[in-house]
């Protein structure tokens, strides 16, 4: 029998998948970990300690269940990545009409948010789910959410291991991964998804599709002035009320896409052997004006028209690179993604002199 709450997960859920009003998603991501709070007794000093400590895996941290949990007050990211993964489930069944579609979630958390409330969308024999997760107490929470809402019949399985180099051995339509912080830095995502998503069946389906990092100029002044400010200029000025966020995008620096994680490596763990992986390298603009600085922007498609554009979540804040500055004119500037127990991009800058002996 359902727990009698099963009502308001069906409300709560149709709320972050159809309205389109940031305050009533802003409340239904508040109701729904307020929901799965009570129900699993996770609280902001927990007495299991199991339930405050973060787990070391291959390539990156995973969260503390407790701030893993957090994550679904970021309402705009629970908002889209649900709608993202329920979509996807959508066509998975066309693509795949025999059987139930099954769904591998990698770092599933204590709540499981970017799948467990689609149950009350679709039926346990249209949907299967593979919950994975590092931490043990992350998947006794879970665990135990699936049970007090009578969804238990929904779950193939629940597997502790380090999602990174975990071999599946089942069938895999639809791997969904949200693993990351801003710029794909500390969090496990990229090592995760190059692992996992070429185990993924011919045409299967990956959340997110895309993840995008890209180097831009900007203004501090302006940055992060309220939406609408306007700075006044002398009246010469060719930039008076400049409005806000005065950026320059100088180009990309690095995309985690399904269609090139997809490939399958000499092994599946084949990446795990490389310490970086390339990115992209830039000549900054000897006529960069003094204002600018310069940060990385990250852009998230969840799937086709669903993205996560910068603001709009915690996942997409741009990151400063506090170490640019006027002398670095005309110098190059490399990327390289670092693996290892410290993911995230790293640069190194190189000397307009340099660069032109290269």
């Amino acid at each position: 029998m359902r727990h009698t709450t099963f009502g308001e997960l069906k409300q709560i859920t149709e709320e972050l998948l159809l309205s389109d009003n940031p305050g009533t998603l802003e409340k239904a991501a508040l109701r729904l970990h307020q929901l799965f709070s009570d129900i699993t007794h996770i609280t902001e000093s927990p007495d299991d300690v199991r339930e405050s400590t973060g787990e070391l895996v291959s390539n990156g941290v995973a969260l503390a269940p407790i701030d893993a949990a957090r994550c679904v007050l970021d309402s705009g990211r629970t908002s889209k990545f649900l709608r993202g993964t329920c979509a996807a489930i959508m066509e998975a069944r066309k693509r795949f009409p025999v059987g139930p579609v099954e769904i591998l979630y990698a770092g599933c958390g204590p709540f499981a948010t970017l799948v467990l409330p689609l149950a009350t969308r679709f039926k346990p024999d249209q949907i299967q789910l593979t919950l994975i997760d590092i931490n043990a107490r992350a998947l006794e929470l879970a665990r135990g959410l699936f049970q007090a809402f009578g969804l238990s019949d929904y779950v193939r399985d629940y597997i502790q291991t380090d999602a990174t180099t975990y071999i599946h051995r089942g069938a895999a339509h639809l791997l969904v991964i949200e693993a990351m912080q801003n710029a794909l830095s500390k969090e496990p995502q990229v090592g995760i998804t190059l692992n996992l998503a070429p185990q993924l069946c011919k045409n299967g389906l990956l959340i997110p599709e895309k993840v995008t990092v890209d180097l831009c100029a900007y203004d501090p002044r302006l940055e992060y002035l309220p939406r609408g400010t306007c700075v006044n200029e002398p009246v010469s000025s060719s930039t008076a009320r400049r409005p806000t966020k005065d950026r320059i995008n100088l180009g990309r620096v690095f995309e985690l896409a399904a269609a090139e994680a997809s490939k399958p490596c000499a092994t599946p763990n084949e990446f795990s052997k490389l310490s970086c992986l390339p990115a992209a390298g830039f000549e900054i603009p000897a006529d960069l004006e003094a204002r600018y600085g310069l940060l990385l922007s990250t852009t998230i498609t969840v799937y086709h028209s669903l993205v996560l554009g910068e603001y709009e979540s915690g996942l997409t804040h741009p990151v400063p690179l506090f170490d640019f500055s006027r002398a670095n004119r005309g110098d190059r500037l490399d990327f390289h993604y670092a693996l290892g127990s410290r993911p995230g991009l790293e640069h190194r800058w190189i000397a307009r002199g340099a660069c032109d002996r290269s």
